[in-house]
């Protein structure tokens, strides 16, 4: 019976999936690469406060819109 996960490989997905999950969803919502953002998330979870405070590369529906006065990207809802 040795086909079940070994605790030191649990431990080791309970600690990356849910930093690689937040920064997925971040970069969604920043109109950026998703698997790139979850991958740095997850080996350094520091990079979820700069996803966090990126501003979006493009517009994101439901999320961001460029200003027609200054064309910097607003958040709208």
């Amino acid at each position: 019976m040795t086909d079940y996960i070994q605790p030191e490989y649990a431990l080791l997905l309970l600690i990356t999936i849910p930093p690689a999950l937040i920064g997925a969803t971040l970069a969604r919502n920043r109109g950026r690469t998703i698997v790139g953002w979850a991958l740095l998330s997850a080996i350094f979870p520091i990079f979820l406060m700069v996803i966090y405070f990126e501003k979006p590369l493009r517009e994101v529906p439901g999320g961001y819109r460029r200003c027609t006065s200054c064309g910097e990207y607003i958040k709208w809802n």
